[in-house]
């Protein structure tokens, strides 16, 4: 009876430590309580209510869960980068943080083997036009004989929508990993400072 009575108070002092936090536990206003049972640890319809944050709280959240992840958020410059990472500049999209600069270089040898390296030789803030205006060549017709030059215009959305997904099945075997769309929200563009 004794030892009844021990777990019972052992289980109530567990759940009162461990709380019934949940997303509270991130922005650390739940009086010292860590995320327990319920709130966004349960299933995917928990996750919903991660949409009321700010992204720095839902990036931070994404980042410590490895069943979560984010699409839509890169931002190309060149190469892609995360959005998160840039902001406008008049008429051009520009990087906050500085990327390095890579060099290629010959190490010797065959050309025809794998003996170049890239190496850094530096790094630099990135910009790209929000608005570019491109040539490509369109062909049609039998074996693609009559091409015509097609000017294209592409422009940069300065919103972009990103999706929160979670992870539902994971195939280890063969690497398939299958997502579910938990929600979508939009993200602005900040203007640079």
């Amino acid at each position: 009876m004794k030892s009844i009575i021990a777990i019972l108070f052992l289980g109530i002092a567990l759940n009162t430590v461990a709380g019934t936090g949940g997303i509270s536990a991130l922005n650390r206003n739940n009086g010292g309580v860590d995320a327990g049972t319920g709130g966004i640890v349960g299933g995917v319809d928990d996750l919903t209510e991660l949409k009321q944050y700010d992204w720095k709280t839902i990036r931070k959240y994404v980042k410590k869960n490895y069943d979560l992840k984010l699409d839509g958020d890169v931002a190309y410059l060149g190469r892609h980068i995360s959005i998160f990472d840039v902001c406008i500049n008049n008429d051009q999209i520009q990087s906050i943080s500085e990327y390095p600069v890579y060099k290629r270089v010959w190490l010797g040898g065959s050309k025809d083997g794998n003996r170049y390296k890239d190496i850094v030789v530096g790094s630099k803030i990135l910009t790209y036009p929000i608005e570019v205006e491109k040539e490509e060549k369109v062909c049609f017709g039998r074996k693609d004989r009559n091409c015509r030059m097609v000017k294209t215009v592409y422009r940069q959305n300065q919103t972009s929508e990103i999706t929160l997904k979670k992870e539902v099945i994971r195939n280890r075997r063969r690497g398939d990993r299958e997502y579910k769309q938990v929600f979508t929200k939009k993200y602005d563009i900040p203007y640079c400072r």
